[in-house]
């Protein structure tokens, strides 16, 4: 800030809702900037971290080190309801933000299904089943990709299991019209209009059965 105040960015590795990972130039210069005395807090939101099926984590240990960094399993595990997670603060905390939030700690209750999620999830069992689902994923990913693409559809690239795709035959009352239709039918993808990305849809891959219902719902 022009004031010298600290200012928040606040970040998501992998990001959403595009699916992808800022690019390695990025997080350079992110680095560079930091190094150099910057006065930015900079937190990380490693929720779809553990989604990702393809590539590497960009983000330099070193420069990790120096980030609030957030986590949270529930997405992975398929349990968007349950709220549970922890923040790993840097290793330099220079603006002596910790005290403030342990402070803040007893406001952050956590429900019994949240101590059971965030126990079990470090387990051999919860890791190998989570290895095994990135693979299923990464296959359902690739088959429904390349449905919607033999239908005229454009994706974004993606490191994980959603991603942007948009027609370009559709205008937005024609894409608003889809939407409706499929949503009459119990089928749901976002519309990203609202996210700043008019035209584009996101989705997630799903297993066979539900990839048939929406491909069909398409055809119509």
């Amino acid at each position: 800030a022009a004031d010298g105040a600290p200012v928040l960015l606040w970040l998501c590795e992998p990001c959403n809702p595009t699916g992808r990972s800022l690019p390695e130039t990025f997080w350079l210069k992110l680095a560079r900037r930091l190094s150099a005395g910057s006065n930015c807090i900079v937190a990380i939101d490693r929720a779809y971290e553990p989604l990702r099926l393809h590539g590497t984590d960009p983000v330099a240990p070193e420069l990790a080190a120096r980030c609030w960094q957030l986590y949270s399993p529930n997405k992975a595990l398929g349990l968007t309801g349950v709220r549970a997670g922890w923040v790993l603060a840097p290793e330099e905390d220079v603006l002596d933000l910790l005290p403030a939030l342990w402070r803040l700690a007893p406001s952050w209750v956590l429900s019994a299904e949240g101590v059971s999620l965030l126990s079990q999830w470090p387990s051999a069992a919860v890791q190998n089943w989570l290895a095994h689902a990135r693979a299923t994923l990464g296959t359902w990913m690739a088959q429904q990709q390349a449905a919607l693409s033999g239908r005229g559809w454009v994706h974004q690239a993606s490191c994980t299991n959603f991603t942007l795709s948009r027609h370009p035959d559709l205008d937005e009352p024609a894409l608003n019209a889809l939407n409706a239709c499929l949503r009459s039918q119990g089928i749901k993808w976002r519309d990203a209009g609202n996210l700043g990305l008019p035209g584009w849809v996101r989705w997630r891959a799903h297993q066979p059965v539900a990839q048939e219902t929406l491909l069909q719902a398409l055809d119509q």
